[in-house]
């Protein structure tokens, strides 16, 4: 009976400490916690109003297909020269594929949804996959 105290005591105790040592990872160290992708709203403002244009591209390095750049301000923001979310190296079947998934792209950066990531559920209900 004084075993199972004892060993409980130690088991608290322990507890308490990894508590204590979770809340200081980051004081001595040069790692810092991830930040939320939530911006503050005069950026979410602007990503609003930004200038934001895509350029449908051929698909590189033996890839056969489209893919789509996505322009902010003119400079490159997003190069998608494959389908996003899928395994493998293949581009969209047409221009028209690749114009619809940019057009996600840009309305996500448009609304904050960042990062901006393609899912395969969302390709297939705009019925861009083959």
């Amino acid at each position: 009976m004084k075993k199972n105290i004892w060993f409980t005591l130690f088991l608290l105790i322990s507890i308490g400490a990894c508590q204590q040592q979770k809340g200081d990872v980051y004081k001595n160290s040069s790692l810092q916690p991830v930040k939320d992708t939530i911006q503050p709203a005069a950026m979410q403002e602007e990503n609003r109003e930004a200038d934001i244009n895509y350029k449908i591209i051929q698909s590189e390095n033996g890839v056969q297909g489209f893919g789509y750049d996505i322009y902010i301000k003119g400079k490159i923001y997003v190069h998608q020269p494959t389908i996003p979310a899928v395994a493998g190296n293949k581009g969209f079947s047409t221009k028209q594929k690749a114009e619809q998934s940019a057009r996600l792209v840009i309305y996500k950066i448009k609304n904050n949804i960042l990062p901006p990531t393609v899912e395969i559920r969302e390709l297939d209900s705009l019925h861009l996959l083959e």
